[in-house]
């Protein structure tokens, strides 16, 4: 058992590292975007710079390309708030006695609700870009679905954490 919880702690701890990193960089990318996207806005004019960022052409109308970045920095901070908070959970187990922390299920609850959210926020902007529906239900059901996945490895942790606290009383 300590091996096993060894190895993990060790993992997680290189991890963390890479999670951080990762966290940074699409923390970074959202900055860019909603730069490319205030300056378009200022002057008017939507950058070549701005349509390749976000993956659209300069043929599209403005509401679908204010859609398109809106979408795209919500897809950016989604992905940046569940790296960093990720790592933090992998932190946390890197340095803890268990992995089983409710801080840990309380960040598993809040990247739950994210996606939860995220998922109909999705939807809509993917109707506003003209996306097809069958893109725009997947994106929907995916996003849903790590919602659900998290919430239930929230509670498994969360009874982890039950269960850690009711060995270590009776030792």
């Amino acid at each position: 058992m300590k091996h096993g919880l060894s190895r993990l702690k060790k993992i997680c701890r290189y991890a963390s590292n890479v999670m951080a990193i990762a966290g940074m960089i699409l923390a970074i990318s959202v900055i860019v975007t909603i730069g490319l996207g205030i300056i378009s806005l200022i002057t008017g004019n939507v950058s070549d710079i701005l349509l390749s960022w976000i993956g659209h052409n300069g043929d599209e109308g403005t509401k679908i390309i204010v859609a398109a970045t809106m979408e795209n920095i919500l897809i950016l901070s989604i992905g940046s708030i569940t790296v960093i908070t990720i790592g933090n959970v992998m932190d946390s187990i890197s340095k803890e006695n268990s992995p089983f922390t409710e801080l840990n299920a309380d960040r598993m609850v809040l990247i739950s609700m994210i996606y939860f959210v995220s998922s109909f926020l999705l939807l809509t902007l993917g109707f506003i870009v003209e996306r097809r529906a069958t893109e725009s239900v997947f994106i929907f059901l995916g996003t849903l679905l790590v919602s659900v996945v998290m919430y239930c490895l929230a509670l498994m942790c969360r009874y982890g954490a039950i269960l850690q606290k009711e060995s270590d009383e009776t030792l």
